[in-house]
């Protein structure tokens, strides 16, 4: 299995990238858990999010493009900010629980049939959720914070936002 190895010289990264790789699991960043605010794993072969409690620096994570179809493992990154897991395979949203400062949350291109599980998401300015397969605007009155919704190519038959 591929996976992340070589890093442990590497304790000031702050920006670590590793888009279109073959990387399998997610393990080994450890070692820069002090400094990394930026991880992206975009394009990947990514299926289970998971070794990120370590990282609880993290503002911005890019999962985007990888075999995702659970969102879980993040309970610990209560800094991050910014979130993208266009094109997975998820099918709900769950897991952004203790996400409370997130601000950017991009779930493009997946399975995710309905809006919900974001109560605690109060601070999300941008969301995105095009290309699922939502029927309905709902459970988003909550957001008061919010500038930016989109949700082109869904299935929505009817607007019913306020």
């Amino acid at each position: 299995m591929k996976a992340i190895h070589g890093l442990e010289m590497f304790t000031q990264v702050e920006k670590l990238c590793l888009r279109w790789n073959l990387l399998k699991q997610i393990e080994n960043l450890d070692c820069t858990a002090n400094t990394l605010t930026e991880l992206d794993l975009y394009d990947n072969q990514i299926e289970k999010i998971e070794n990120l409690s370590a990282l609880a620096n993290l503002v911005t994570l890019d999962l985007s493009y990888n075999r995702i179809a659970i969102i879980e493992g993040l309970d610990q990154m209560v800094n991050l900010k910014t979130l993208y897991f266009v094109h997975n395979k998820i099918t709900r949203i769950e897991g952004l629980d203790k996400l409370i400062n997130l601000e950017y949350l991009e779930l493009g291109d997946n399975r995710i049939k309905k809006i919900e599980n974001l109560d605690n998401n109060v601070n999300l300015k941008r969301l995105f959720l095009g290309a699922n397969q939502i029927r309905n605007i709902e459970n988003i009155s909550h957001l008061h914070n919010l500038e930016v919704l989109s949700l082109p190519a869904n299935a929505i038959i009817q607007i019913q936002v306020c």
